[in-house]
C-alpha cells in the first residue's frame, strides 16, 4: 500500500495497451503517473500552481484516461475542463 496524493483519489486508471503504467487524480490537484509494482510515482503533473484559469484546474480532478498509445493523459473536472499532456 502507499500513499497516492495528499487528499481523496478521485479516478484512476490503468494503460490498456501494456498494463504497466496506472494513472491517479485527485482533489489535491495532481496527475500521478506510475509504474505498476513501484512504490513512488514516475511522474507528477501538478495542475493549479497558478490561479490563472487558463493553465490550471481550480478544483480537483475528476476523471482521467489515457489514449490508446498511452502516450497522451486527458484529465477533466465536473466543470467541463479537460486538459490533456504527453508522458
Amino acid at each position: 500500500m502507499f500513499v497516492a496524493h495528499a487528499s481523496t483519489v478521485n479516478s484512476s486508471k490503468i494503460g490498456i495497451k501494456y498494463s504497466r503504467v496506472l494513472v491517479t487524480v485527485g482533489e489535491d490537484h495532481k496527475v500521478n503517473l506510475w509504474a505498476i509494482g513501484k512504490p513512488n510515482a514516475i511522474l507528477i503533473y501538478v495542475i493549479c500552481l497558478y490561479m490563472d484559469m487558463y493553465r490550471c484546474h481550480s478544483s480537483g480532478i475528476d476523471s482521467v484516461r489515457f489514449d490508446y498509445s498511452e502516450v497522451l493523459l486527458a484529465a477533466g473536472v465536473a466543470s467541463g475542463t479537460i486538459k490533456l499532456w504527453g508522458r
